[in-house]
């Protein structure tokens, strides 16, 4: 509906019209700009620091995650090298990053959700298990050790071989258990002894 204002003069009007449907919409913005007014002066504000927030979040938790899984894949090849390998240098090097992405990856615990054990439960049964981890180094080391004790043909090398038995490998006694350190003392004895029983 229309409401028009005008006169004639002859074959001409002059005046204008007005919608009330124009006014209705007017009014209504009138009454309502109030609301609107304090919705972005006194909520919108939070509401933009709660998205920028979980934003923020989703991003924080979404990065973490993929770290964190590729700290699992670093965890677990390092924990494969370390029960196979004979090489003391590569052993204890993966002993150390296995405790560093450990570490890493308890800091994670109150941001991702971890299946099965928690890293923090990880690390307390790697500490049990190390001085077992590392005997079994030992012996795979003197299994070699002994095999090339019996390849060598003269006395002083085979006692060479074994005296650098005990001597490569305590180069890395800090960074073992005493328990270790006791075990590889006695296998070192019983190598000289076979390296003093093995001549031509």
């Amino acid at each position: 509906m229309r409401i028009g204002i005008g006169k004639s003069f002859g074959s001409f009007h002059i005046g204008t019209s007005v919608s009330t449907k124009g006014i209705g919409k007017g009014l209504w913005n009138l009454i309502v700009w109030p609301f609107y007014l304090m919705y972005y002066v006194c909520i919108w504000p939070f509401v933009a620091i709660y998205r920028a927030v979980t934003k923020k979040k989703k991003v924080k938790k979404a990065t973490a995650t993929a770290e964190a899984n590729r700290y699992l894949e670093i965890l677990n090849e390092s924990s494969k090298i370390c029960s196979e390998t004979r090489n003391p240098e590569t052993f204890f090097s993966r002993m150390s990053l296995i405790d560093d992405t450990i570490d890493k990856l308890i800091t994670y615990e109150g941001v991702i959700h971890f299946t099965g054990e928690k890293p923090s439960e990880v690390k307390q049964k790697f500490n049990s298990n190390r001085a077992q981890a590392v005997n079994d180094f030992i012996e795979r080391y003197a299994k070699d050790t002994r095999i090339k004790i019996y390849e060598l043909k003269t006395k002083s090398s085979k006692i060479n071989k074994a005296n650098a038995f005990y001597n490569i490998l305590y180069e890395y006694s800090d960074k073992m258990p005493s328990e270790s350190i006791a075990k590889l003392t006695e296998i070192a004895e019983q190598l000289k002894s076979l390296a003093n029983q093995n001549i031509e």
